[in-house]
This record gives structure tokens, C-alpha cells and sequence, in this order.
């Protein structure tokens, strides 16, 4: 199933040297999501109950090879909230990269992850990547990556910009249940 991807910015950014960097990392990345093995390996983690760092780890390769470090501190230092840290962060462009599962919407870890972007001075750029729908145990699901977008496209009108230039928003996993159908049974975890 391959990856979904969008690109949210702001109009004025669009010939900027940052974005044209930002945009070919972030295309770089979706390509080696979109590999055969490493689909299939995101598949097999993205199970009800699972958590982001099972996701991160398969995109751990890629994400280093990009410039990104893990847990970066100190980029909140001028803030009462100093502890705060993004998933990744990528310096020479000014990158946050964070990684969702299963709370990325039902607790607005989405627009956490803007603010958390908007208030860094050293990042410009937002690369999300979550999941094509939340399942629940009792198989239901919800359309993760459709509500995301919809919220995020709201600050990239004029009128709501805030200090991002863009983000970029890669959904994994299975297209089915992102449909409503049952999709793959949910293997049991022990």
C-alpha cells in the first residue's frame, strides 16, 4: 500500500532554496517508504496497540542517512516548556519530524506537533507521518490521515499562517481500513 503524501505551504514559499531542500528530503524519504520491504515491515507494526517508536525504528535508517537526530534537546530553551523535544530534528534545514500512531488525531497530537513547530525558532518545516486510519480493537476505524489534512490546511490559508512554512504529511498503512473495510485482521499481541 503505498504511502499517501501531501505537501502543505504557503504560497510565497514555494521558490525558496529551504523548501526546494525540505521538499527533496522529503521525497527522498517517501520513496524509501515506499520500498517493497520496508511497506511490508510498516504493515506488519502497524497493529492496534502498537506505538510510534515500532514505525520510527523502520524509518530509522532513512531518517539519519537525512541529517535527522533523534530527541533533539535544547530547542525550547527560551520557553517554560524547555523539555519538550521533537521525534527527530534536521538542522541545516530546519526540520521536525514526528511520528504518530494511534493518538494523532483523538488527541490532538497533530496540532501539538504544529504548535511544537510554530514555536521552535530553529524549524520551519513540519514532516508528520501517520497513519492512513486508526483501528480499534472492536474494528472500527478512523480516517487519520483525511481528518489531519483537513486541520492542517487551515493554517496555510493567509489568514492563519503561522511560523511553519510547510508540512509534509506521509500516510502508512493499510488503504482498507482507511476505507471502512475490515482490511487484515488484526494479529493477536503477546
Amino acid at each position: 500500500m503505498p504511502i499517501e503524501y501531501v505537501e502543505l505551504m504557503k504560497e510565497e514559499i514555494q521558490s525558496a532554496a529551504s523548501f526546494k531542500s525540505a521538499q527533496a528530503i522529503a521525497i527522498t524519504l517517501r520513496d524509501f517508504m515506499n520500498r517493497p520491504e520496508i511497506e511490508e515491515d510498516i504493515l506488519r507494526k502497524d497493529i492496534c496497540g502498537a506505538n510510534s517508536t515500532e514505525i520510527e525504528n523502520v524509518i530509522l535508517p532513512c531518517t539519519r542517512e537525512l541529517g535527522f537526530e533523534a530527541e533533539k534537546t535544547r530547542l525550547f530553551a527560551k520557553y517554560e516548556c524547555r523539555n519538550l523535544r521533537p521525534d527527530y530534528f534536521q538542522r541545516q534545514v530546519g526540520m521536525r519530524l514526528e511520528v504518530e500512531r494511534g493518538k494523532t488525531v483523538m488527541n490532538n497530537m497533530d496540532l501539538l506537533d504544529i504548535w511544537k513547530c510554530h514555536i521552535c525558532e530553529q524549524a520551519r518545516y513540519l514532516f508528520l507521518i501517520i497513519p492512513k486510519a486508526r483501528r480499534n480493537r472492536k474494528g472500527g476505524s478512523a480516517k487519520q490521515f483525511h481528518l489531519t489534512q483537513n486541520r492542517m490546511t487551515s493554517f496555510f490559508r493567509k489568514e492563519n499562517h503561522v511560523n511553519v512554512d510547510a508540512v509534509f504529511l506521509f500516510g502508512y498503512g493499510s488503504e482498507a481500513s482507511a476505507r471502512g473495510d475490515p482490511g487484515r485482521p488484526v494479529p493477536n499481541r503477546k
